[in-house]
């Protein structure tokens, strides 16, 4: 019944409806400590990074924070490592601490495709959270040349990862310019990027661009 729950309120996530996060972090809570999670005595390393986005995206900071602790040991030891400090760096990248999150990815192996795909991402955002503009570019470069040569990432994966770092390549090049350009024609540019952003098929992080792009000011 708690699984029917959960599909329930996380299908209508899926659909748009912000007004069921309230929901789902409270089933999260009271299933945890029911242990509906546990499968012979491990909590599923997809589950552990939900409730941490879920308490996240709702503020619950503290929590959250006690929750990476107590529940690390309930990982399998075959993901403990990766996904504890995975989650723990969005717990700092959420909080605006760059540098602790930045420390966390490097204590990830990036063997697993999973995980170096949603490495890759972060620090790609805090790059360019940072306006450290070299560093994302040759990040942006290197993650081509992986996604490339990598036959585990699907097409879909693929087409979609490309897209991402084709914005913010854009979007890096854009705040660069609005130091130079003319009020309105960096504004037709800046709508003009939105409305891609708007409008690109299965892009990742899309509301993450939308909001810093619109924040760019001249």
């Amino acid at each position: 019944m708690y699984i029917y729950a959960q599909n329930y309120v996380t299908s209508q996530l899926n659909v748009g409806k912000s007004e069921y996060l309230e929901e789902v972090f409270r089933l999260y809570r009271e299933m945890l400590e029911k242990e509906v999670f546990l499968i012979n005595g491990y909590l599923d390393a997809g589950v552990y990074k939900n409730i941490v986005t879920v308490g996240l995206r709702l503020g619950q900071f503290d929590w959250v924070e006690i929750f990476l602790d107590k529940y690390q040991s309930y990982l399998h030891p075959f993901h403990q490592n990766a996904a504890y400090h995975y989650n723990l760096a969005a717990y700092y990248y959420t909080g605006g601490d760059y540098s602790n999150a930045l420390r966390e990815l490097l204590q990830i192996d990036l063997f697993d495709v999973y995980y170096h795909l949603n490495v890759r991402q972060m620090q790609l955002k805090i790059y360019f959270e940072q306006e450290e503009d070299d560093a994302l570019h040759s990040l942006m470069d290197a993650f081509l040349s992986y996604l490339k040569r990598n036959k585990q990432v699907s097409d879909t994966k693929l087409q979609a990862y490309r897209i991402l770092v084709k914005f913010i390549r854009k979007a890096a090049r854009l705040r660069q310019r609005s130091y130079t350009m003319e009020t309105d024609a960096f504004t037709k540019l800046k709508n003009g990027l939105l409305e891609e952003i708007a409008t690109a098929p299965s892009l990742p992080n899309r509301a993450w661009l939308k909001e810093r792009v619109e924040g760019f000011k001249i």
